[in-house]
C-alpha cells in the first residue's frame, strides 16, 4: 500500500480532492492487492527454491530434482519480470489518468525547491523572475492575446 500511496501522491498530489474520489480509492486497494500477491508469490518461490537447494545439499541428486530446481529458477525470473511490468503498468495508469484530466505537469513544491537550490548553486542570479507552470503560462498568453484583440476592436 505504501508503494501505491507514494505513486498516487506523485501523480495526483496537486489535486487532493482527486485522491479522495471513490474510484481512485478502490483502484488503489485493488492495485495494492495485486501487487501484494505478486510480492508474496515471489517470496514463496524464493523460499521454495532454498528448500530445494537444501534437498540437493542433503544428497538428493536425482535428475528430477535438478529439473525442479531449474523450473523454479525460471519461475523466479517470471515473477521478477511480472513485478517489474506490474509496477510499470501502475505508473502508466496514474500518469495517463493525470493527462486525461488535463494535468500534464507535476507541480511539486519539493521539485521547485530543488530547482531553485540548483540554480543558486550554479551561480545564476535572481533577476526577479518567477517559476511558472505551463497552465499559468498558457493563461498569461491567452490573456495577452485577448487583450490585443480588444485593443484592435477599440481602434
Amino acid at each position: 500500500m505504501e508503494v501505491l500511496e507514494s505513486l498516487v501522491d506523485l501523480y495526483l498530489s496537486d489535486v487532493p480532492q482527486l485522491k479522495e474520489h471513490s474510484y481512485i480509492k478502490n483502484k488503489m486497494k485493488e492495485d495494492a492487492l495485486v501487487y501484494a500477491e505478486a510480492i508474496f508469490l515471489a517470496k514463496m518461490t524464493r523460499k521454495n527454491f532454498l528448500n530445494q537447494l537444501r534437498q540437493v545439499d542433503n544428497g538428493d541428486n536425482s535428475a528430477r530434482m535438478h529439473e525442479v530446481v531449474n523450473q523454479t529458477i525460471g519461475q523466479i525470473r517470471e515473477n521478477s519480470k511480472f513485478l517489474s511490468g506490474q509496477r510499470t503498468e501502475l505508473e502508466k495508469f496514474y500518469k495517463t489518468l493525470r493527462t486525461d484530466l488535463g494535468l500534464n505537469d507535476i507541480e511539486s513544491p519539493d521539485v521547485l525547491k530543488s530547482q531553485v537550490a540548483h540554480a543558486a548553486e550554479e551561480g545564476e542570479k535572481d533577476e526577479g523572475g518567477e517559476v511558472m507552470d505551463n497552465r499559468k503560462l498558457n493563461d498569461l498568453i491567452k490573456n495577452a492575446m485577448t487583450g490585443k484583440e480588444e485593443d484592435k476592436k477599440k481602434k
